[in-house]
């Protein structure tokens, strides 16, 4: 069976296929995919190595580089019938270790206040502002909202005062 792969996003990371004919291993030396050029892939399977219903992943080496869809989640299992012969399938973009996006799109995160006083809990904290990646050259203006967590409810595992 030949499996034809797509992706625009593409990067020096080799691409494998995985699923229930190799016990989901993400970085078999054996299911390797071909690249054709840039954006297009390829491998065909020898059908005995097949079941009737081939249940797959594309991944770069990993599960923390397997394949995610244009919002930058997680695919279901691809699935495909043996007797197709032959399936194609197009990646929107792909995991970098463990994160959906490129570091250039990260957030800034800045430091306004390291002792910010509050009179009513006699207490200083550590003030942050977090921008868009883009905040320092864009003309986008931004709606601003204001966060604390005073009562652990955004990570109830963390310790007071932490967030």
């Amino acid at each position: 069976m030949k499996f034809e792969l797509y992706t625009a996003e593409s990067d020096e990371r080799t691409v494998y296929i995985t699923g229930n004919f190799n016990n989901w291993n993400p970085k078999d030396s054996n299911f390797q995919l071909t690249q054709k050029d840039s954006q297009n892939y390829f491998i065909e399977i020898d059908d005995a190595l097949l079941p009737d219903i081939v249940e797959y992943k594309f991944t770069k080496g990993g599960w923390e580089n397997v394949e995610l869809d244009k919002y930058g989640s997680i695919t279901p299992n691809k699935k495909a019938s043996k007797a197709a012969g032959k399936t194609s399938d197009i990646v929107e973009k792909w995991r970098l270790n463990w994160g959906p996006f490129k570091d250039e799109y990260f957030p800034i995160a800045e430091i306004i206040s390291e002792e910010f006083y509050i009179p009513q809990l006699d207490r200083y904290r550590k003030i942050w502002a977090l921008l868009p990646y883009d905040y320092y050259f864009s003309d986008k203006k931004y709606p601003v909202l204001y966060l604390q967590d005073a009562q652990n409810l955004f990570n109830e595992g963390s310790g007071y005062g932490n967030w």
